[in-house]
């Protein structure tokens, strides 16, 4: 993106990496992901004033419902990607990926 737009502001306003071994993903990755977002950010960060990860806590059943509607599919593979993008499970347990997101941010100065 910057190398199209090198002249505008690119705001990363919802990114985020699934956990859902049915993805053939995990917790693991989904944390790695994080890492490589802010170094990404790091470098690009005079182009990229906001990056903001899609959501904390994974989202319940019922929202889920809710986003098939929305989308119209009722597809696993949607609710599996959907589901699993949180960095706390829906019971708010931490995933790997909030302890990175934090220590991220600490290295920064947030």
């Amino acid at each position: 993106f910057v190398d199209l737009y090198p002249n505008k502001p690119i705001h990363l306003r919802e990114i985020g990496y699934p956990s859902s071994e049915a993805l053939k993903s995990s917790e693991e990755m989904q944390a790695e992901f994080v890492v490589h977002a802010f170094e990404a950010w790091d470098i690009y960060k005079d182009h990229i004033p906001l990056l903001s990860f899609l959501w904390l806590t994974e989202k319940s059943s019922s929202d889920l419902d809710a986003f098939g509607l929305y989308y119209g599919s009722n597809l696993k593979i949607l609710r599996d990607m959907l589901g699993s993008l949180g960095f706390r499970h829906a019971d708010e347990t931490e995933k790997p990926a909030l302890k990175v997101l934090r220590a991220e941010a600490k290295k920064r100065g947030w």
